[in-house]
């Protein structure tokens, strides 16, 4: 029977399922896979399936029993290992490990909606497998260990010697979760996180745009503008992904601004009536003492977005966006970002303007979060902080986006 449940886990997503003795049997769209049931795997599935001490906590990724604590985790350095293991014990022997999840975890994940899908991403992992493993003479591929249809992540797992309360086991293992991956992080610089923390602030996953041309691009991008565009999409960080977009609208600060000025003194010192006299040499002195002024970011910023940006399409963006969200998240004239009221006008001649005041606080926010602003207002990493600055991801990306496409040559 517990067997069967595991079975419904993958009919959910379309195959047709058999158990036969220690061997599963699916198929999908005329693919056949076999595996083995090994013992270890199917006592942990009919435990599972039977027991009613577990809790899984789908919004925070976090299975808690009678005497454990399991917590989801996110590797966030960059190397590229995928295993580890870690162990950590008290005077009290209650214990702390990192290391893959336990059977249970994974069921738990599995069986939950949780998104990404996992079922979703095993079906995907599956059909991968048809691609490049032949059938055998049955027509069946056999899949070489039962773990090819389970899914599986690095945890911490938190146990007590005896049972407690599931609020004191959560409380308790959460102090000492966290100290050990500060441990682990200190001595080896092997950096994980909580993954609620992480899918508090990335639920939606990057914004793909669907590709239907395989041409090669006939265009000559920005070197320089393209790797701050590669950072920025490859973060899993909003703060680092935020600031990366906005070093490709600070690229061209200078450029703009010295185009500004050039403007302004050819059109007095090209005139048939400039001269030499006090009041045309006072006019140059004050175009020139302007752009000094002009050294200030926002206006900078500001003189960018007005170059490279078309505010129609700007405009007509937002728009959209907050047509799709059902809500006013750039427009609500209330909306307090970071302790300062953000709003966007959507009207030719102010929607560029507003939107750069907006991302310029932003941006400081992030940058000075500790000593100008008040506790409340400040920028904390891994708190909902992060998620005023995803709703401004999408602006932010837009703006720089369009900048690489005018001025790639």
């Amino acid at each position: 029977m517990s067997m069967e449940k595991f079975a419904d886990l993958y009919r959910s997503v379309g195959y047709v399922v058999q158990i036969k003795q220690s061997e599963i049997y699916l198929e999908k769209g005329g693919v056949n896979f076999r595996a083995v049931v090994d013992d270890d795997w199917k006592s942990s599935i009919k435990d599972y399936f039977k027991a009613k001490q577990y809790s899984f906590d789908e919004k925070k990724n976090i299975l808690t029993a009678y005497k454990v604590i399991e917590f989801g985790l996110v590797r966030i350095d960059p190397a590229f290992t995928t295993r580890s293991d870690y162990e950590y014990i008290d005077k009290q022997k209650r214990v702390v490990k990192i290391s893959a999840c336990t059977h249970e975890f994974s069921l738990s994940l599995m069986a939950s909606n949780v998104e990404p899908n996992p079922m979703k991403y095993l079906d995907m992992r599956l059909m991968r497998k048809a691609n490049y493993r032949a059938p055998g003479k049955d027509g069946i591929i056999k899949l070489y260990k039962f773990d090819d249809l389970i899914v599986s992540t690095i945890t911490a797992k938190y146990q007590v010697p005896r049972k407690i309360k599931h609020e004191l086991l959560r409380d308790e293992g959460l102090k000492a979760v966290k100290a050990s991956l500060f441990k682990i992080s200190y001595f080896t610089g092997e950096c994980w996180e909580l993954r609620e923390a992480i899918q508090s602030i990335r639920s939606d996953q990057p914004i793909r745009n669907e590709d239907t041309d395989n041409s090669i691009p006939n265009t000559n991008y920005n070197d320089d503008l393209i790797k701050l565009y590669k950072v920025a999409r490859s973060s899993i960080f909003p703060n680092q992904e935020f600031l990366s977009y906005y070093h490709i609208l600070e690229y061209f600060f200078l450029l703009v601004s010295d185009e500004n000025l050039h403007i302004s003194i050819k059109s007095l010192i090209n005139s048939p009536s400039f001269n030499s006299s006090y009041e045309n040499v006072n006019k140059l002195l004050s175009v020139l003492k302007k752009n000094d002024s002009s050294s200030d970011e926002t206006e900078m910023l500001r003189n960018v977005l007005r170059k490279y940006v078309d505010e129609e399409e700007f405009i007509q963006y937002v728009k959209c966006l907050e047509k799709d969200a059902r809500k006013d998240i750039f427009t609500d004239t209330k909306k307090k970002v970071f302790g300062d009221s953000c709003a966007i006008r959507l009207e030719k001649g102010h929607a560029l303007n507003n939107a750069a005041k907006v991302i310029k606080h932003i941006r400081n926010a992030l940058v000075h979060s500790s000593d100008h602003y008040n506790r409340e207002d400040c920028y904390i990493p891994f708190s909902e902080s992060e998620n005023v600055i995803v709703e401004f991801m999408p602006i932010i990306r837009f703006l720089s986006e369009r900048i690489i496409f005018a001025t790639t040559e």
